[in-house]
């Protein structure tokens, strides 16, 4: 995921130089920076607090998973249940970095389309860049849900 999201933000960034022929060039250069590090921000802290939540959901899981030696009932339903937790939290956790990467994506994708002096060209620019967010973030809700509802078979 890592490599996906830097590639994606170089490769905006070099979409955005080129995109910049018409533009001062420090203006350009600058909100393709200033888009950049926030999108790098913005993964960097998701990604923390996800791996944080993951770490957490796995020593629950370990422990759950040392009861369940024991072999009682008891041990196997908390198993189940730290197991169905540990699929809800990954999938919570992807959904808000892949989230995260959609919105900076989208925010690149603005920045390019503010180059153009058409007024036509960046409307259409900007409608674009629209749909393919919303489409972006109806998809992302999709493999979402069905992560949870897996969880929810799971118990």
């Amino acid at each position: 995921m890592n490599n996906q999201f830097l590639a994606l933000v170089a490769t905006a960034g070099i979409g955005l130089a080129l995109a910049a022929c018409g533009q001062s060039t420090s203006t350009t250069a600058a909100d393709a920076a200033e888009a950049r590090s926030d999108a790098f921000e913005d993964f960097r802290e998701d990604r923390k607090d996800a791996d944080a939540e993951h770490e957490a959901s796995k020593a629950d899981t370990t422990a759950d998973r040392e009861d369940y030696a024991s072999s009682t009932e008891i041990s196997r339903e908390k198993l189940v249940k730290a197991e169905s937790n540990a699929i809800v939290a990954k999938a919570r956790a992807d959904f808000s970095i892949a989230q995260t990467a959609a919105e900076s994506h989208y925010a690149i994708e603005i920045e390019k389309c503010d180059v153009s002096e058409d007024i036509v060209d960046k409307q259409a620019c900007h409608g674009q860049a629209d749909a393919e967010f919303a489409g972006e973030k109806a998809q992302l809700a999709a493999d979402r849900d069905a992560e949870l509802a897996r969880a929810d078979q799971h118990e």
